[in-house]
């Protein structure tokens, strides 16, 4: 949330890098956590094997989100430049109080350390082992690769960036 905020407001290399350090943090932090938690609440009520159903309905609610967000945010843009980051943060601060609707499921005893590092070891080994969730898998790596390098790359501020160091001529962005 604050990172588009930094987005919209700010206007020089040090707001955009920080936005971009923010935004990346938060996406570290958040990332599996919607699986795990999804997981143990499913394995507290004797439901694990609903998982692998329930991850691919919100990954098809995800994929369809964000494209009308992709969609919405070019009409927003056409409007203002700060509107689709202004968007974005009302969203995620409304992500934030459903989240915050979240209550954690009961734990489950997993005896010593040693016992826990088996029982992960054997829940990785599982999840690895099943066909559909190594398709999201390897589908969520190649569609992020795919969507945020060429853009990353192709930034102007990169060629900005390798001129101040005289490799802007044997670099084509």
């Amino acid at each position: 949330m604050s990172a588009c905020i930094l987005f919209a407001t700010g206007s020089d290399f040090f707001s955009f890098a920080l936005g971009n350090v923010m935004y990346s943090a938060s996406a570290a932090f958040a990332s599996g956590t919607d699986s795990a938690l999804l997981y143990e609440f499913l394995s507290a009520t004797d439901r694990w094997g609903e998982t692998a159903h329930h991850e691919l309905k919100s990954w098809l609610v995800s994929c369809t989100a964000l494209a009308l967000s992709a969609g919405l945010g070019g009409v927003m843009v056409g409007q203002s430049d700060t509107l689709a980051y202004f968007a974005t943060a009302t969203a995620f601060a409304a992500g934030l109080l459903v989240a915050m609707g979240f209550h954690e499921p009961p734990a489950a005893d997993c005896g010593d350390q040693r016992q826990r590092v088996q029982s992960y070891r054997y829940a990785i080994k599982a999840a690895l082992e099943h066909p559909v969730l190594n398709w999201v898998l390897e589908q969520s790596i190649v569609m992020s690769a795919a969507c945020h390098l060429p853009f990353v790359f192709g930034q102007p501020f990169f060629l900005a960036a390798l001129k101040t160091v005289g490799f802007e001529t044997r670099v084509r962005l």
